[in-house]
């Protein structure tokens, strides 16, 4: 890293950019221009398609989802829009299975009984909560690291990526929502509000609660001073990670013992069709790896390898809790089918290795400027040779 840190390449280009960013940051209107430039980036990447949104009210898989919003905490009845007899349409199966477990994503209907849109409802959090992932990135980042120019950098590396657009693009499901309330519970200093964004994030998709760890390790290397990191044995290391983020456990107990009670106690259930089955598993396998794997983030995934990998060899245990950790929220990716809009959920993960960067801030930014290039030169084929290599090796592992 410091061989790099005084190359040519980084001495003649990236160091004077970086000085201008250093410069501009230092201006009150910064975090609008990073904001700005993560739309630009993410819309230039991929631009929405509205009109899918009117086809998408006409279909059966429309009608369901408006019926989902129009009655919180009920079960969708599947059976209605989508009969036993025309299950094996196309991906009606896959369809019904989703619908089939909506029952306690109770956070957009509500908001839909506030403002009754309908599915336009749902887009509209989503493109809300896109644009607050930026936000709440660059605040993130820049709590971890103290710079501006890093918070501006990672928001721009991220929306040049499919976890960086998705919330423009989701247009059925509405994971931006969770994944924006995962992180305003990062951003906060308050337990209270902590213990409602992960409550409403939980109440939005159940993979937010798989990720509820991970705002805890944040909140835990927030917390803790840095002598404490990586001293004492595990037993002290437990109850500091417990102490220092309190109120995400208790939200995530809280969410946990209301499912437990609704099964309990009530008549109102969730369903778990298609879950864990041994073909999603070989889809995996076969299919899925690396090209959905690497897709979610792209380069970004490099940043809590490389730290990840850096901080083992030293043994470290803040490390190897956030590696365990991040093995836990990716679990729901490997029981459904959708594995991309589940590793989404993963965004925390990425951001809280920060706190473990083991070089200079200097390397940092530009590590996050190299990261930056690469999903950007990565995204268009005609100026990348890597994006052509993908291109053959899906084409192939699609044949197979």
């Amino acid at each position: 890293m410091i061989a790099f840190e005084k190359s040519a390449l980084t001495t003649r280009v990236v160091n004077p950019f970086l000085n201008f960013l250093e410069i501009q940051s230092s201006r009150k209107a910064w975090p609008l221009v990073v904001l700005g430039v993560s739309l630009v980036i993410a819309f230039c990447c991929s631009i929405p398609y509205y009109p899918a949104v009117n086809e998408f009210i006409q279909s059966p898989y429309g009608q369901a989802k408006t019926w989902w919003l129009e009655h919180p905490l009920q079960s969708v009845p599947v059976e209605q829009f989508f009969p036993l007899n025309e299950r094996h349409i196309g991906y009606n199966e896959g369809i019904a299975s989703h619908l089939d477990k909506m029952t306690f994503r109770v956070f957009l209907p509500l908001l839909n009984q506030v403002f009754p849109f309908g599915i336009w409802t749902l887009v509209a959090a989503c493109h809300i909560c896109g644009v607050l992932i930026f936000c709440l990135t660059y605040s993130v980042v820049k709590q971890a690291t103290g710079d501006g120019v890093c918070g501006g950098l990672a928001s721009w590396a991220l929306a040049a990526t499919y976890a960086g657009q998705w919330g423009f693009h989701d247009y059925y499901f509405g994971d931006a929502v969770p994944v924006a309330l995962l992180m305003c519970a990062m951003a906060t200093r308050v337990p209270v509000l902590a213990f409602v964004f992960v409550i409403a994030a939980g109440l939005s998709d159940e993979r937010a609660v798989f990720a509820g760890p991970l705002v805890g390790l944040f909140w835990g290397l927030r917390n803790i001073e840095q002598d404490g990191k990586s001293q004492g044995n595990w037993v002290e290391f437990f109850f500091k990670f417990l102490r220092g983020a309190w109120s995400v456990w208790l939200a995530l107990a809280a969410y946990a013992g209301f499912r437990v009670f609704c099964r309990l106690f009530t008549q109102i259930s969730s369903g778990t069709s298609m879950l864990g089955l041994l073909d999603i598993i070989r889809g995996r396998i076969y299919s899925d790896y690396p090209v959905l794997f690497f897709k979610v983030f792209e380069f970004l995934w490099f940043l809590p390898l490389y730290i990840f990998i850096e901080k083992v060899l030293k043994n470290d245990k803040w490390a190897i809790a956030a590696g365990f950790l991040i093995l836990f929220a990716a679990v729901p990716s490997f029981l459904v089918w959708d594995l991309d809009r589940s590793l989404f959920y993963l965004l925390p993960g990425i951001w809280i290795f920060l706190f473990l960067w083991p070089f200079t801030l200097k390397s940092l930014r530009i590590l996050l400027f190299g990261l930056l290039s690469g999903n950007l030169l990565w995204f268009f084929a005609s100026s990348s040779v890597l994006r052509k290599i993908d291109h053959f090796f899906s084409g192939f592992l699609g044949e197979y």
